[in-house]
């Protein structure tokens, strides 16, 4: 039988994953099968990184109604506050989704949540940090859950 995660438990101490530093802006560390804390890793420079991939995105304004225009006008700041409570533990509260109803057919809507761009940010922080540590788990051919 084929071990499961074979990459989590061999006796080299440190590993590389495929992703590059230039990509994720730094290098995922795995040390005897554990996953070390993250916090070290949110950066200014990966925050900045988030964000323009969420303005690449041109997204809508939550709930808070703050476009990404506005989240930029002040970007230094809210930044580095969403890093801040990004790094202590219990501080960042997400906000409640913004609710819009597309049409589906005659007289069907399905909602579509719409989260604020602060959360958004957070989101893909999130993704870059944690994406290299589990994408190893999935199985090459699996791509619609991951």
């Amino acid at each position: 039988m084929p071990e499961l995660y074979p990459h989590f438990f061999t006796p080299k101490v440190f590993r590389d994953t495929p992703y590059t530093t230039a990509h994720f802006g730094f290098r995922p560390l795995f040390c005897a099968g554990k996953v070390h804390s993250l916090t070290g890793r949110i950066t200014e420079k990966l925050m900045r990184q988030a964000f323009k991939s969420v303005k690449r995105n041109r997204g809508a304004a939550g709930i808070d109604k703050v476009s990404i225009k506005m989240f930029e006008a002040n970007l230094d700041e809210n930044l580095a506050a969403l890093m801040r409570a990004l790094k202590k533990r219990g501080i960042f509260q997400p906000l409640p989704l913004r609710r819009h109803y597309i049409p589906k057919g005659e007289n069907e809507f399905r909602p579509l949540g719409i989260p604020a761009v602060r959360d958004r940010v957070a989101q893909e922080v999130m993704r870059r940090l944690l994406n290299p540590i589990f994408d190893r788990m999935f199985h090459e051919n699996s791509f619609g859950f991951k």
